[in-house]
């Protein structure tokens, strides 16, 4: 997932929540770096097929130095513990103590009382998987990040 991608779902989180939002990001050579974030403040996203897609809701960007906020190492922290549940789904009772907590910090709606994840805080790219067999793959993967996700 690229980061246009990133913010503009970010971008979205915060016009559904009438909230500003601020990008932090680590830094990353790809994108053009300080060059994307400045053309995502000045005008949006600029698509290669010619969509521009503007983020009003993000007020600002910044791209932090190694070792100056201890807040990557959080998100890492956090990412980690998402990615141990998934690759080790056997492990019902640390998926059980894990992914509703990570949950609880990802964008969802609630539907029944249940946090609906997909296309909020978790999305997958392509968003329509064509290929049966992939298909199938990511629909397991996704009913198991729900299915624990919405333990407590």
């Amino acid at each position: 997932m690229t980061s246009a991608t990133v913010f503009r779902r970010f971008n979205q989180y915060c016009k559904e929540n009438d909230a500003p939002g601020l990008v932090l990001a680590d830094q990353w050579p790809c994108d053009n770096g300080f060059g994307f974030l400045e053309s995502c403040q000045q005008g949006g996203i600029q698509y290669k097929l010619g969509e521009k897609v503007s983020l009003p809701m993000i007020y600002g960007y910044a791209q932090i130095s190694d070792n100056s906020t201890t807040l990557m190492s959080v998100a890492d922290i956090i990412l980690g513990a998402f990615r141990y549940c998934i690759n080790e789904r056997n492990k019902t009772i640390v998926n059980t103590t894990l992914m509703p907590k990570i949950a609880r910090l990802m964008w969802y709606t609630n539907e029944n009382g249940n946090r609906k994840l997909r296309n909020r805080g978790l999305n997958i790219s392509p968003r329509e998987i064509q290929v049966q067999k992939y298909k199938k793959e990511y629909d397991a993967l996704i009913d198991h990040i729900v299915e624990y996700a919405n333990k407590s």
